[in-house]
């Protein structure tokens, strides 16, 4: 039967898709309504503990396969419809979207529901949400949940060449983390194109400029920089040289950490350091090798001094530089001076 619905779509006016398609978001609504009034219940049978998890939301997550903060959304929205009789009568018959009763119940009281969500129609969802940032009241125990909500999800991709983060931080939290990142973006310099980059691509550098500077001793913007070393290990094998690929491409690996490649490679040869095992084709350890730098700290400090800034043209920062191979090691290149350039971090891999 659906799928005759569907043939006849074609067959419809504009009016008619349109009619239909508002009409879907209010089963949706319905169908949400259901969903919380059956959560209501869960909540009050204290199902989420007694299954282990930390909290509601973490459950309904689990259960409905919904993003964290999508089920925090229809969890507290539950919760708090279970006050508000009236509001939860107009959302079950598909009269309000459930988007803008997960707002409106933020705010609307015992007796005052009708007049608060006929106040909301005056404005889309995202001007109704910026409306209650400045009319929501926040009392001690909703400030106690915020603080104790705060995570930090990192996930790596099945071969760690890529991680994705995402989270979610108390207010005084996120706003030191937003001035951190937006302070040290500020401190890069622009390319020589006279780009800066996006928004997002500057956070994501900020980010890991503060992290590395966690690890390596480093103070910010003001210090040349580097020298973090990462050790890189190589294992060789026959199947491993045989491949005929590029080197690099095999599947290298950072010592506990992700798989990296040929640009990564370059760069590590430059700038980390270098352990090389040998096993055989069995998978046998035969030879192990010790961790060594290929520039020496003297040499490198030579050549940041020399250049007094990154040679790269338009640019001359003298933010996080590090002595890189003109023709690269794996072109054959040595270790002389004449062979070093200074580079800032962001233009090595190119």
């Amino acid at each position: 039967m659906e799928s005759n619905r569907e043939s006849k779509l074609g067959q419809w006016s504009t009016d008619r898709l349109e009619q239909e398609l508002v009409a879907s978001e209010g089963r949706i609504s319905s169908e949400r309504a259901a969903q919380m009034a059956l959560l209501s219940e869960l909540d009050h049978r204290q199902v989420a503990t007694g299954d282990g998890c930390r909290s509601l939301h973490e459950w309904t997550a689990s259960r409905l396969d919904l993003a964290p903060e999508n089920a925090k959304a229809l969890v507290n929205t539950a919760r708090r419809l279970s006050e508000l009789p009236e509001l939860a009568k107009r959302l079950s018959v598909g009269e309000v979207s459930f988007d803008r009763m997960a707002e409106v119940s933020k705010l609307a009281g015992p007796g005052t529901e009708s007049e608060t969500l006929e106040w909301s129609l005056g404005w889309d969802v995202s001007g109704l949400r910026h409306q209650l940032s400045l009319r929501t009241r926040l009392s001690r125990r909703a400030e106690h949940q915020i603080c104790s909500d705060r995570y930090l999800a990192i996930q790596a991709n099945l071969d760690q060449t890529a991680y994705r983060l995402w989270g979610e931080l108390p207010g005084e939290a996120g706003g030191i983390v937003s001035s951190a990142l937006a302070e040290r973006a500020d401190c890069f310099p622009e390319l020589p194109d006279g780009t800066r980059g996006t928004l997002g691509q500057r956070q994501a550098d900020a980010l890991t400029s503060i992290c590395t500077d966690s690890l390596t001793g480093g103070s910010g913007a003001g210090e040349n920089g580097g020298g973090s070393q990462p050790l890189l290990t190589l294992t060789l094998d026959g199947s491993n040289l045989s491949d005929g690929g590029e080197p690099g491409e095999t599947g290298l690996s950072v010592l506990s950490g992700p798989r990296v490649g040929p640009e990564t490679l370059d760069l590590l040869l430059c700038t980390g350091k270098i352990e090389i095992n040998t096993v055989t084709a069995g998978g046998h350890l035969v030879a192990l090798g010790d961790a060594f730098s290929y520039l020496s700290p003297r040499l490198r400090r030579h050549v940041l001094a020399r250049d007094g800034g990154c040679v790269i043209d338009g640019c001359q920062s003298r933010y996080r530089l590090e002595a890189h191979h003109v023709i690269t090691r794996l072109e054959g290149g040595n270790h002389h001076p004449g062979n070093l350039a200074s580079l800032r971090l962001s233009h090595e891999s190119g």
